[in-house]
């Protein structure tokens, strides 16, 4: 209310992604895919996960990884569309888009 005391503001939180954080840690290939495509880490992942959402983040895929450096992900029962490749390093959280295609 004006003339109450009361401070106004805004208030606004900027909500968004670091473009260049997204997809910095690994490297998804070929994109578009059929429905195999392969993974190059940036570095060797001592412990982690890879998870691929759908576009309604929704999990399609789930993935331990231990001590690897690269893997190739088979969704041969996946629809086409757009999905997302989360990279979960037990630290960082790192995400890439795939689009896959019909073979």
């Amino acid at each position: 209310m004006v003339g109450s005391g009361a401070k106004v503001g805004t208030g606004c939180i900027t909500i968004g992604i670091n473009d260049a954080a997204i997809g910095s840690s690994f490297l998804v290939y070929p994109n578009p895919s059929t429905c195999s495509f392969k993974i190059t880490f940036a570095e060797t992942v001592a412990q982690g996960e890879v998870e691929v959402l759908d576009v309604n983040g929704r999990s399609v895929f789930k993935e331990s990884l231990r001590d690897i450096a690269n893997t190739e992900i088979n969704l041969n029962s996946i629809s086409e569309g757009i999905y997302f490749v989360r990279l979960f390093n037990g630290e960082v959280n790192s995400i890439s888009k795939i689009i896959i295609m019909q073979h």
